[in-house]
């Protein structure tokens, strides 16, 4: 798979690990704002979200260079916030996602 769509890919297999979390999603939120909304409220680990947002935002709408390298953060990103999602206890966070 070219890095690009590896970088989509991983950044998808994300939202759907927050999805399969048991928090509902509000209407009004995108699929990228419910993941990000809840892997901050549970503190999961920040930088690592950044990075693998930044390189999806890059794979999804830029002309940038994407490299295997990029594409093997990205992967590896995504394994251990997936882990750490599923790791946890679905319970409402800060009062914005609702358990299903």
């Amino acid at each position: 798979m070219p890095p690009r769509n590896a970088i989509v890919a991983a950044w998808q297999a994300l939202e759907a690990a927050a999805e399969n979390s048991g928090f509902e999603r509000s209407p009004s939120f995108t699929p990228t704002e419910y993941t990000v909304g809840i892997l901050e409220d549970l503190d999961l680990p920040s930088q690592e979200l950044t990075d693998l947002l930044r390189l999806f935002h890059q794979a999804r709408f830029t002309d940038h260079e994407i490299t295997e390298l990029d594409a093997q953060r990205a992967s590896e990103i995504l394994h251990t916030l997936r882990e750490d999602l599923m790791a946890l206890p679905a319970q409402p966070v800060g009062g914005e996602h609702e358990q299903a």
